[in-house]
């Protein structure tokens, strides 16, 4: 299936039996195209130290939430960081931490947050879109599906093999569903947001990429 697919989604309902541990390894080192690793596949790729984190055959996407993030940090495996103890770490360092994972390991970071960063390093964008009631289950899956899906979009000229940068993807994906986010706590409230209402609003976020909202 890798073989013929134009980009991954490597994590949600993956599950962390030895058997994904092979696998999101395998994608990981070997996937060619582009591809993004959510949920499980991060629990496995913290593990890694940072050298095997650089040894990826294409363009690579990690989304952790603060959680996630504080996992490379504890294992080391964050641009060489030393294991961290005590009190968890503030959300300067992991920012930190993220862009220097970036930059050593040649990767997109998508640090989610109430002000989500997302970075490769040497460029950074915050994300001005979405509300609390989006801290619900499911709903960085959606995240997750988004950025794949852009990942697969026609090329934009000759010789372009995607239509987004790995950045670009990344900083249009969260933007995207923050607005879903936000269109849907409009019309039901953030209380009882779900990720399958963001889905629902995803046809009125997307346009506003491309036209000015009115």
């Amino acid at each position: 299936l890798a073989r013929r697919a134009d980009a991954l989604a490597v994590g949600p309902g993956l599950g962390r039996s030895e058997a994904t541990e092979g696998i999101v390894g395998r994608l990981w080192r070997e996937f060619p195209g582009p591809a993004v690793f959510d949920a499980d596949a991060l629990w496995w790729l913290a593990r890694l130290d940072s050298e095997a984190l650089a040894a990826h055959a294409g363009p690579r996407v990690l989304t952790p939430h603060a959680g996630e993030m504080r996992r490379f940090l504890a294992d080391g495996s964050a641009a060489g960081a030393p294991p961290t103890a005590g009190a968890p770490p503030s959300a300067g360092v992991l920012e930190a931490a993220a862009r220097s994972l970036a930059v050593e390991c040649g990767l997109v970071i998508l640090l989610k947050g109430p002000d989500t960063l997302i970075t490769d390093g040497s460029r950074q964008a915050r994300n001005t879109t979405g509300n609390p009631g989006m801290a619900s289950g499911g709903s960085g899956d959606v995240l997750t599906g988004i950025l794949a899906a852009l990942f697969c979009q026609p090329q934009a000229g000759p010789g372009a093999p995607h239509r987004f940068d790995p950045f670009d993807a990344a900083r249009v994906a969260a933007w995207v569903h923050g607005r879903a986010g936000d269109l849907a706590a409009a019309d039901l409230g953030e209380l009882s947001l779900t990720a399958r209402d963001l889905i629902t609003w995803l046809p009125r976020a997307f346009p506003a990429i491309v036209a000015p909202a009115g």
